[in-house]
């Protein structure tokens, strides 16, 4: 099996990297095949930019190339603005296209090309994480993983098997007990199950 590990944040030491680091350390002793991809890494600028008409061919292709040959897509990010970062955003908007990932029949009814493929993802946020699920909070309504799980990974037929919040991020950096708590829970591939994260 072959996992595509995907990384968008551009400080080196963020958590989103030590989290990474984490994974990588349980599938090495596993002897799984990976490959990383961060995409704030200098050869990956073309991410940057809105107008795909601007990209190279090769450049692409690369990158699809790549899902292609990963079982399994494994994301590591912040949450900013109750979202994902503008330039996993762009990964998926230059890479997930027509044709590749999904395409309409004769009845414009979208067809899912990359249904054999699952997908974990370990993001990071502010807030603590029961306020994500909070049905009287300001951000009610914007559901990350419902967003990835239904209109971005589902739609092209990835099945997401895992989603981890690990919220207060801020104020646990304080506490470096709790964030090697945290990494544990990674490097064993632990279920954070509550609250935003269940299925």
């Amino acid at each position: 099996m072959k996992q595509l590990l995907i990384i968008a944040n551009p400080w080196k030491n963020s958590f989103s990297r030590a989290m990474l680091e984490a994974y990588e350390k349980r599938i090495k002793k596993q002897d799984v095949s990976y490959e990383i991809i961060d995409l704030y890494a200098e050869n990956n600028d073309f991410l940057r930019y809105e107008n795909q008409k601007e990209l190279g061919e090769r450049e692409l292709s690369a990158y699809q190339k790549k899902i292609l040959e990963a079982e399994e897509l494994v994301l590591f990010f912040p949450v900013w603005w109750s979202s994902l970062p503008a330039i996993l955003k762009n990964f998926f908007d230059n890479n997930f296209v027509a044709g590749f990932a999904y395409k309409y029949n004769e009845k414009w009814i979208p067809e899912k090309l990359l249904n054999w493929k699952k997908a974990r993802v370990f993001c990071t946020c502010d807030w603590p994480n029961w306020f994500y699920a909070f049905p009287g909070s300001l951000i009610s309504g914007i559901n990350l993983k419902k967003n990835l799980k239904n209109s971005i990974l589902g739609f092209c037929g990835i099945k997401l098997e895992e989603f981890h919040l690990f919220g207060s991020i801020r104020k646990n950096v304080r506490i470096a007990w709790k964030l090697e708590e945290f990494l544990q829970k990674i490097e064993q591939i632990y279920n954070y199950e509550r609250y935003f994260t269940r299925k």
